[in-house]
């Protein structure tokens, strides 16, 4: 993901770097505009929506799949791009849903958002510690 730091450090705040930049990238006023046309234009164009995925999302979970996968001793979880998957969506698709119906998101909300994202996340795909 360019512009985040995701090689080195600890998974917490890897994670928190990279949701906060995906929740404010997704929440851009032009992001939640091409958001509706594909939503709106999907079951007539079909292609749209798998080009936006293809392009868009995509790209992202591989590349969230190999920030992940720099941390696997950490995790329990073996499927990274399922996980990275799973963390897109807890982090994004509510937000985004509330932005294309125009109802906002505020700064605090976004790291609100993305901190329980992330907690959530953590405590499902944690590697266990043995005591």
């Amino acid at each position: 993901m360019p512009g985040i730091e995701t090689g080195t450090g600890q998974l917490q705040p890897m994670l928190m770097a990279i949701g906060r930049h995906m929740l404010r990238s997704a929440l851009a006023a032009q992001a939640v505009g091409l958001h509706r046309i594909i939503v709106a234009e999907a079951e007539r164009r079909p292609e749209f929506a798998r080009l936006a995925n293809a392009e868009g999302r995509q790209p992202a979970i591989r590349a969230l799949a190999a920030a992940l996968g720099r941390h696997a001793s950490e995790l329990r979880v073996r499927d990274l791009e399922r996980a990275a998957e799973q963390f897109m969506s807890l982090v994004i698709d509510s937000s985004l849903r509330a932005a294309a119906l125009g109802l906002g998101s505020d700064a605090i909300g976004i790291e609100s958002r993305v901190r329980a994202a992330v907690d959530l996340f953590l405590n499902g795909a944690a590697a266990r510690k043995r005591g």
